[in-house]
């Protein structure tokens, strides 16, 4: 691993970052032009439009103007007598003249619809070319920051296995030239294994531990974890079969594919660990129209703040299901997670029950449990 390397996934993350607040302040410009195309389309002097509205104030007057029309003084004079229409009579003109009216509005408008469209349609599409942006450049910023993630990892588990290397390699040299200091194999494994639970008592971790005991001909590494796992003030260690045995040379107890699926299943429950470090503190139910503004205009009119919450849950989502389908878990399985993903208009204590029970739900598809009886997390621990 060469620092250029990281340096380089480190520029790469800041850049995609940009990118999205770059799109985010276009914001304006995008509702200029969108705010220039309805103006186009609706203005006065539109021929088409200036029709439409002089249809439309014939056909709201019509019924006023009829009932003017027929009463008796309106009326000519027959055999003497002002004309006299019966109450039904009158219904069918007033009928008749609306329906007259009705049929050139109908028709007109249907033609602007045709050639223009609606308004719904072009906030539709005007929503829809927005989201695709910021899609693209959020799918941009979560495989920059992953393969940061991922470098940075590496080049601390190098550094980490270089120094147990050295350590190790001294204690070779130390026993080397040790002095046996008499008693039985066994009495000497036993007071070593009592020194390891002593240790792991008073919270000397893992990795200490098998620094100072790893080389001890009379115990092996498999016996040291179960020592520190049964006494340790911290409880069992967190870390993964795989990096146990990368570490330290302790022979995993599950089978490949086993370990396999909880390799696959780590990023999932370590992006419910990156959501639980968020404040949640402005989610609930008051964000219902947040929430279609966010799903019809991107967030239009929406605090960024809320609007961001929006994108890590949706992130985790993404996150989470991708996991599941490299993990091989069934449809069953990826909708049973789905109902335990949080939205904004979950209440705070809504959101971290879910986040419980959507880790616990994970975790019993890795197939171990911890000495308890509970789910132990997946993600490895870093001492």
């Amino acid at each position: 691993m060469q620092p250029t390397d990281l340096a380089t996934a480190r520029q790469g993350a800041a850049q995609s970052v940009e990118d999205v607040a770059k799109i985010q302040q276009d914001i304006p410009g995008l509702l200029s032009g969108l705010k220039q195309n309805l103006t186009s389309i609706f203005a006065k002097d539109n021929p088409m439009i200036q029709e439409r509205r002089n249809l439309l104030q014939d056909f709201l007057s019509i019924g006023e103007r009829t009932r003017a029309d027929i009463l008796p003084s309106n009326l000519p004079v027959v055999a003497g007598s002002p004309l006299n229409l019966s109450p039904t009579q009158q219904s069918a003109i007033e009928a008749s003249r609306t329906a007259a009216s009705l049929a050139p509005l109908a028709s007109l408008n249907n033609l602007i619809v045709g050639q223009y469209g609606n308004i719904g349609d072009i906030l539709s599409n005007t929503a829809q070319m927005y989201q695709s942006q910021v899609g693209a450049a959020q799918t941009r910023v979560q495989g920059a920051q992953g393969l940061y993630e991922q470098l940075f990892g590496e080049q601390q588990e190098q550094e980490r296995t270089r120094q147990f290397n050295e350590e190790l390699q001294l204690k070779k040299q130390e026993l080397a030239i040790k002095q046996a200091d008499g008693g039985t194999a066994a009495g000497r494994a036993t007071n070593i294994l009592n020194q390891v639970a002593q240790d792991a008592r008073a919270g000397v971790t893992l990795s200490g531990i098998m620094r100072k005991y790893a080389t001890e001909a009379e115990v092996t590494p498999e016996e040291i974890l179960r020592i520190y796992n049964t006494n340790s003030k911290y409880g069992p260690a967190k870390e993964s079969e795989e990096a146990l045995q990368k570490r330290f040379g302790i022979k995993p107890t599950t089978t490949v594919e086993q370990r396999n699926r909880l390799t696959s299943l780590k990023p999932a429950t370590s992006a419910i660990s990156r959501i639980r470090k968020l404040n949640i503190n402005q989610s609930g139910p008051q964000n219902r129209g947040a929430q279609i503004s966010i799903g019809i205009l991107g967030g239009l009119g929406v605090d960024q703040n809320l609007v961001s919450l929006n994108q890590s849950f949706e992130l985790m989502k993404q996150n989470v299901v991708r996991a599941l389908q490299g993990a091989r878990m069934s449809d069953r399985d990826i909708q049973i997670a789905g109902n335990y993903m949080p939205s904004i208009i979950d209440t705070p204590d809504t959101v971290r029950t879910k986040l419980e029970n959507l880790e616990a739900f994970i975790n019993s598809l890795g197939g171990q449990t911890s000495e308890d009886g509970g789910r132990p997390p997946l993600s490895s621990f870093e001492e």
